[in-house]
């Protein structure tokens, strides 16, 4: 997969929809830049051992942010690639017919693909459909159905596993609230995820999840003081463009009473 070559992939366990072996899958030509990147990622990880041993506290907690901050961006583009192959494998006007790459489902496609858990693929392509930017039957370009999450995530201030716990709990809630009381948790519980690890967040999310089910009048109106994005037209809109400041202090953070 590091090279610009066509890649065949034939799935050994997975029947077509007919009970059928389904013929390789052609899977095309990989990006240069991502090829340039993956290789000073292999780089870095074969002199990382080397490269971490002499240094000193401040030095290897540096390191460790910056590494921190390279997972984030993979992650977002992790999902982004689920989405992608979601799409065009379903949607698109070339898109493989249904069976004829041996798998029914696309979280079936990721798992062996990708070889990762079925509980992975369904968290990435949950994601996907949620915090990505949409495209319309025309071809327009939408915004995301959690667009202020999508841009904090986008942005590598709020990690997958945060960003699966509002997007779980947004979904949780749908039925039971208006937009702007759901529009009001994403903003407080994205604030939160920026500023606090998922055990907090998860904890914050069962405080709103316990407030909806009683009633979306009493919930507050969320405010964080370190992003001031929001549109015009209101809360209800969440923010059309992610600033963070790396907020730390957790008083800006508001949960329902």
């Amino acid at each position: 997969m590091g090279t610009s070559a066509a890649v065949t992939f034939s799935p050994a366990t997975r029947p077509a929809s007919d009970g059928r072996c389904a013929p390789p899958l052609e899977i095309g030509p990989t990006t240069p830049l991502l090829d340039d990147v993956l290789g000073q990622l292999r780089e870095l990880t074969a002199t990382a051992a080397t490269d971490t041993a002499g240094l000193g506290f401040r030095a290897a907690a540096a390191y460790a942010g910056q590494i921190e901050e390279a997972g984030r961006a993979l992650e977002y583009l992790q999902v982004m690639a689920a989405g992608a192959v979601d799409r065009t494998r379903t949607s698109a006007p070339d898109a493989v017919p249904a069976g004829e790459d041996g798998y029914r489902r696309t979280e079936d496609f990721l798992r062996d693909r990708l070889q990762i858990s079925a509980a992975e693929a369904h968290r990435r392509l949950s994601l996907a459909r949620t915090v990505l930017p949409r495209t319309g039957i025309t071809g327009d370009r939408l915004p995301a159905v959690h667009e202020e999450l999508g841009d904090a995530f986008a942005a590598g201030d709020v990690p997958t596993r945060s960003a699966t716990i509002i997007n779980q709990a947004l979904e949780r809630v749908r039925p039971l609230c208006d937009a702007e009381t759901a529009a009001r948790m994403e903003h407080s519980l994205t604030c939160a995820a920026a500023e606090h690890d998922p055990d907090f967040l998860s904890r914050l999310a069962r405080r709103w999840w316990t407030a909806s089910t009683r009633t979306a009048e009493n919930l507050p109106r969320s405010s964080c003081a370190n992003f001031r994005a929001c549109s015009s037209a209101g809360p209800a809109t969440g923010c059309s463009t992610w600033r963070s400041s790396r907020p730390t202090n957790s008083s800006n953070t508001s949960s329902p009473q």
